[in-house]
């Protein structure tokens, strides 16, 4: 009965001096728990926050890249490369037609008849005109006639005669004046094609101004 007496009180003893251990223990344990939460929230504050400022450094640089000043330099940047690319375009093909001319201009056939050439131009030229007279004589003589007809038309009694006279008279010198001018055409276009054919036998090469003057001959 002692022994079980002296039993229950040492483990009584033991319990006690137990139990305070173990309360610090779990009080240490908290304590780490809380601190370490407190570490965690603290930096997942921190990553908040630079995700934040991060977000706020990109989106001010986008509303200044997006800003009319920008816009208007980009603009500017844009139309000076477009005016050098436009203008080196315009240089090069500058360059192309001076490099293309340059052979016309300086080199000619060796074979070129010049005497040929100049005996052609003569019978062109005595051709048009002697076409250009005859036009000449023609449109004189059509005048004339009108101013006869016209003389006699308005000499007319009636009213009705007199108008028909004088419209008779006006008709009659656009049909001589018109037959004319297709008259001259014709030679014209014959004196140039022959002409044209008698160059190819000299062997030539017809200038621009060759060109130039059968096209303002033909608007006589």
């Amino acid at each position: 009965m002692n022994k079980f007496v002296a039993t229950s009180m040492a483990a009584a003893l033991s319990l006690a001096v137990a139990l305070p251990a173990f309360a610090e223990e779990s009080s240490s344990s908290s304590s780490t728990s809380s601190s370490s939460s407190s570490v965690s929230s603290s930096s997942s504050s921190s990553s908040v926050s630079s995700s934040s400022a991060s977000d706020q450094a990109s989106s001010s640089m986008s509303k200044s890249a997006d800003s009319p000043l920008m816009m208007k330099q980009k603009m500017r940047v844009n139309q000076r490369s477009n005016g050098m690319m436009e203008a080196h375009k315009e240089a090069k093909k500058e360059a192309k037609k001076e490099k293309g001319m340059e052979p016309r201009m300086n080199t000619e056939k060796k074979s070129v008849d010049i005497a040929c050439v100049q005996a052609g131009v003569a019978k062109r030229e005595a051709a048009l005109l002697v076409a250009v007279n005859a036009s000449f004589t023609a449109r004189i003589s059509a005048m004339t006639t009108r101013a006869v007809d016209l003389n006699s038309a308005w000499g007319q009694a009636g009213m009705k005669t007199r108008e028909a006279a004088i419209k008779a008279a006006h008709t009659a010198f656009k049909t001589s004046m018109k037959t004319t001018a297709m008259t001259l055409k014709t030679a014209h276009n014959t004196a140039w094609k022959t002409f044209k054919t008698d160059a190819k036998t000299c062997k030539v090469s017809l200038p621009a101004a060759e060109s130039d003057a059968e096209k303002s001959d033909a608007q006589m």
